[in-house]
């Protein structure tokens, strides 16, 4: 039994045949899970030997079907017309935990815009004549009326 999980694989086939050119097959590497086969094409190396790079399996089988073991098998296929099963076994998917998150709303601190309070207390004295003076131009006028409330 052979383990996949979250990370690449690469296994090594070593392979012999007969009967048909080496130069007309094409290897596949099966995955079957639950009535449906996920295919890996194998690359011969120059050795003969049939390399195969399994992806994570997550990146074959959809998250919500991956179990805890599937079958696997190393398909010779020749000349579009010959099918034969190389090596058959059963595999351990072992999926290492993991967490991810997305980001999905921010907020903004609300910005405090800078305010200023003032209060104005009032006095009374006794009103001079040069006071009285300054009361009969407008802005004097204006002012007197907001700080003592006449008109």
């Amino acid at each position: 039994m052979i383990t996949i999980g979250s990370t690449k694989k690469t296994l090594v086939f070593d392979i012999t045949t007969e009967g048909i050119k080496d130069k007309d097959l094409e290897f596949w590497f099966r995955l079957i899970l639950e009535n449906r086969s996920y295919g890996i094409k194998g690359e011969v190396q120059e050795d003969g030997k049939i390399r195969v790079v399994i992806p994570p399996v997550a990146d074959i089988f959809p998250t919500s079907e991956i179990l805890n073991e599937c079958d696997v098998r190393l398909e010779t296929v020749g000349e579009n017309k010959y099918y034969i099963k190389a090596w058959e076994d059963k595999a351990l998917i072992k999926i290492e935990p993991k967490a991810n998150a997305k980001l999905e709303t921010t907020s903004v601190d609300k910005k405090i815009e800078p305010t200023v309070s003032v209060s104005i207390s009032e006095e009374k004295e006794e009103e001079s004549e040069s006071e009285e003076e300054v009361k009969k131009t407008p802005t004097s006028s204006l002012l007197d009326q907001v700080l003592h409330g006449k008109q």
